[in-house]
């Protein structure tokens, strides 16, 4: 039994560091080469996924998002995301900071915080 639980420990570990690292390269990725834009919230649900892997992960949302790309088209795109338990969610029709790559607009940050403070979780 002893043989069985130490390779999957070792292999569960290993890719929560790999998901880990992979968000890390996104989120400096973007912070150096992606394009600041306005994005208008089209809806929000939860979906029937779980939350993440920490303790405080909420449940796994999906949003929809146009992007309004300065003097370009805009662009509709939708991500699945986790919000923190303690943090608020956006609503529909509410405008958000972000940083998007153009070639994969589904990578982004969120970047500005709400009115009463609290700040978004990033994609």
């Amino acid at each position: 039994m002893e043989n069985i639980n130490l390779p999957l420990c070792i292999s569960l570990a290993a890719l929560v560091f790999i998901v880990y690292f992979l968000f890390r390269s996104n989120r400096r990725s973007l912070l150096k080469t992606g394009i600041h834009a306005v994005a208008e919230v089209i809806s929000i649900e939860r979906t029937v996924f779980g939350g993440g892997s920490s303790a405080d992960a909420g449940p796994v949302m999906k949003v929809v998002l146009n992007i309004e790309n300065q003097g370009q088209p805009n662009i509709q795109t939708t991500i699945m995301t986790t919000f923190g338990m303690g943090e608020i969610l956006p609503e529909a029709g509410e405008k958000i900071q972000i940083l998007f790559d153009p070639k994969k607009p589904q990578k982004l940050l969120f970047l500005r915080k709400r009115n009463d403070g609290a700040t978004y979780n990033s994609q």
